[in-house]
């Protein structure tokens, strides 16, 4: 997980030293819901399996072989430009979690109508042999499980997840010493503040823009 790659638009960027952008910018800070952070023991692990994924060639040939090629203007794609890179797979990054928990549902909510319909001779009682969007969203909506982002609860009213459950960070911009220069300074993000199950947890210390 890499902050910079987030807040291009602050972070690995040139500020001239008392511009009206470099004074706005220094010390603020930036609420966003994130799938994991290095040290949290799903995040982590979700990542050791991406890089051990990426490291094995006939896995990396198997992705590039299943990847879009023809597209309609008749261009053909060589993805493995994008796979044969070094940093092909070494992180989730923001939303990587989030992709492998919204499959990981989908499968068990899957799983769970193929047993409702082992045990009763069709999907949930309906008169055909497949089910539809809406029975799959309401099974999904049932369905709660530890993700790689956090324990997995939806709100059944809403159809999206339960807040609490969810991972938030609270990241402070501060100057970044050995990337600024003469004249010039540059910002970095610092991960301050985590809320998770319901409960913040302080990392470091909150930098205001007048210190």
């Amino acid at each position: 997980y890499h902050l910079q790659t987030q807040f291009t638009t602050v972070a690995d960027r040139d500020f001239p030293i008392g511009s009206p952008l470099e004074r706005a910018y220094r010390g603020t800070g930036v609420f966003s819901a994130v799938g994991g952070i290095p040290g949290i023991d799903a995040y982590d692990k979700l990542t050791k399996s991406m890089q051990q994924l990426a490291e094995n060639e006939e896995d990396r040939s198997y992705l590039d072989f299943h990847f879009p090629r023809d597209y309609p203007d008749g261009k053909i794609v060589d993805h493995s430009i994008i796979t044969d890179q070094a940093a092909f797979l070494k992180t989730p990054g923001l939303i990587g979690p989030f992709l492998y928990d919204a499959v990981v549902g989908l499968g068990l909510a899957s799983c769970t109508l193929i047993e409702a319909s082992e045990n009763s001779g069709n999907f949930l009682g309906e008169e055909h042999d497949y089910f539809t969007g809406e029975v799959m969203f309401r099974t999904l909506l049932n369905t709660t499980f530890d993700g790689a982002s956090g324990s997995i609860i939806f709100d059944p009213q809403t159809g999206t997840r339960e807040p609490r459950t969810a991972l938030f960070s609270l990241t402070n911009f501060v100057d970044d010493e050995g990337a600024s220069r003469l004249g010039k300074v540059q910002f970095k993000g610092i991960e301050t503040d985590l809320f998770q199950s319901g409960k913040w947890e302080a990392l470091a210390t909150y930098t205001f823009n007048d210190g």
